[in-house]
């Protein structure tokens, strides 16, 4: 069962403190989906759901070259990550500019299998799957 509150998150009835960049649990406990949430984000996970930054991942699944496409109140410099499916960061840029609100990205050196982009502006984040083949 997982659930949250603006200061709690609940996993396999665990409950673990949020706030203030509280206690985070070892990823073993925490189901993947949350756990780049509760485990690698600076903010909780009732600011995440505040924040509605929206971009696009195409093609999605990919093999070489993805594109990220932002809608234009969020088209500024921007920091990205990209996480496993056990939480590792595989691949890291900062302080990134997209040119007209698209920036594009080589993933020819990840291996194929599920994958979750991170993409952090001034005030708001977001997280979208990628599948690579």
């Amino acid at each position: 069962m997982v659930g949250c509150d603006n200061q709690n998150i609940t996993v396999k009835g665990y409950l673990y403190d949020i706030s203030n960049y509280g206690f985070y649990p070892p990823l073993d406990d925490l189901d993947f989906a949350y756990s780049i949430y509760a485990y690698y984000s600076p903010m909780n996970i009732s600011k995440l759901n505040e924040n509605n930054l929206d971009f696009y991942i195409t093609p999605n699944p990919s093999a070489n070259t993805i594109a990220i496409t932002f809608n234009t109140e969020f088209c500024n410099n921007f920091n990205l990550q990209i996480f496993d499916i056990s939480g590792r960061i595989v691949l890291q840029k900062k302080d990134i500019i997209p040119e007209q609100c698209r920036f594009n990205l080589d993933i020819s050196e990840l291996k194929a299998g599920l994958y979750f982009v991170n993409i952090q502006s001034l005030n708001a984040t977001n997280v979208k799957k990628l599948i690579v083949y």
